[in-house]
């Protein structure tokens, strides 16, 4: 929650948000062996691979100034009813598909154990938030996680088959223009994985 706190004192949020419609999840758990139809590792490979293209939304502003990461390292969100953690996936551009799933599954897990080192949870660059394994939900704009200046928020709708992509980013690395490009890249990529 401090995190949370600092980062929202620090940046100046805005929200840019995408919608596919008829999406089918079945089409793209056979493509890709989802883990019980979590789409976390397929956004997490998607993004990693896009990030590199887009530098603002994998950086941070502090003190007026831009700052870079020169890695890719994705973290994502794991909630209970008594906590909250962002394990991260380091140098994910670097990692097939396979990988990244293989160490999401091994991080849930350590979660689950509650065996999560510092080293599981630190230096992450970008943050990817799916409710879409939860239930069925229609909107999610998650905050940004501290020294970061974008995360993307997955929602899925399953009765309408609408899948929603919220980017909240910090306007003093990025602007809105920027983030539409992104999320659309991540659209045309799901749309061709799914036709």
């Amino acid at each position: 929650i401090n995190n949370l706190k600092d980062s929202l004192k620090n940046t100046i949020p805005c929200f840019c948000t995408v919608k596919i419609h008829n999406f089918d999840i079945e089409k793209l758990k056979l493509r890709y062996k989802l883990f019980f139809n979590n789409l976390c590792p397929y956004f997490i490979h998607i993004c990693s691979n896009l990030l590199s293209k887009y530098k603002n939304l994998n950086g941070f502003f502090y003190n007026n100034d831009k700052f870079y990461y020169d890695n890719i390292n994705i973290g994502f969100t794991i909630e209970t009813d008594k906590e909250m953690s962002v394990p991260v996936i380091y140098e994910s551009d670097k990692l097939s598909y396979d990988d990244i799933q293989n160490q999401y599954i091994e991080k849930f897990k350590k979660y689950e154990k509650n065996t999560l080192s510092l080293k599981d949870i630190d230096k992450c660059t970008f943050v990817v938030s799916d409710l879409s394994s939860v239930a069925d939900v229609s909107m999610h704009s998650p905050i940004m996680y501290n020294y970061t200046s974008s995360i993307i928020g997955i929602a899925l709708d399953k009765q309408s088959k609408e899948l929603n992509l919220t980017l909240t980013y910090d306007h003093q690395m990025s602007s809105g223009k920027e983030a539409l490009l992104f999320l659309n890249d991540i659209k045309h990529k799901i749309i061709k994985d799914i036709l």
